[in-house]
């Protein structure tokens, strides 16, 4: 199913939250000196089910939606994952449209674009990672600290994942390219990602999801 036609524009306070606590799983560091959460209650913790029921269809993906944080996960982070499932925080979430924009940034951006990637080698993404504007990769290095900068396919996740909350299809003919130029590159690896590759790239990506 096209998972990216459901991906939409979401809260930068919640997206902020979730990249910490997802840059943390891969530094594997532990959720120390956080502010407690006060847990959801029953009726607010079946209302966030019910929101998230139609996108979890749609993208293929079953989150499992807690009143609050577990021992060891971050207690601001709405979407996270956590031995390979889809954790949803209900007391970070405050609305339906939150609610959905978080299942599908977790399930695409945390999910389906890491498994992607996964088939990619190092060099690969080094190509992916020098594909990335300037202007946002400075923005990045001011968000991020160098640790997380220098770890490529962590950074090209992160790119990657914002881009998906774009919610941009590639036309016919940018889909038609980035194929052609996908085959390309079995040859002549080192071509250069255009912008509709990379958008090509995270559709591509929501098919794991």
């Amino acid at each position: 199913m096209n998972s990216t036609a459901l991906v939409e524009e979401v809260s930068d306070f919640s997206i902020e939250a979730i990249k910490k606590a997802f840059i943390k799983m891969h530094q594997q560091e532990a959720a120390n000196d956080q502010q407690v959460r006060p847990k959801a209650e029953a009726m607010h913790l079946e209302a966030v089910k019910r929101w998230i029921a139609p996108c979890e269809f749609q993208v293929g993906i079953k989150a499992n939606v807690l009143s609050c944080a577990a021992s060891g996960m971050s207690e601001d982070a709405a979407a996270q994952v956590v031995n390979g499932e889809l954790i949803i925080l209900a007391n970070c979430i405050v609305n339906e449209k939150q609610a959905r924009d978080i299942l599908i940034y977790g399930a695409i951006g945390l999910i389906a674009i890491p498994m992607y990637l996964a088939n990619y080698n190092d060099s690969r993404i080094t190509q992916i990672y020098q594909s990335i504007p300037e202007d946002q990769l400075e923005k990045m290095n001011k968000e991020y600290t160098k640790a997380v900068m220098t770890d490529e396919r962590l950074a090209v996740e992160l790119y990657l994942a914002d881009l998906a909350t774009l919610s941009v299809k590639p036309s016919f003919f940018e889909r038609r390219d980035s194929w052609q130029r996908q085959l390309i590159r079995k040859i002549y690896s080192s071509l250069k990602w255009q912008s509709h590759d990379l958008h090509y790239l995270v559709l591509q990506a929501a098919k794991y999801a």
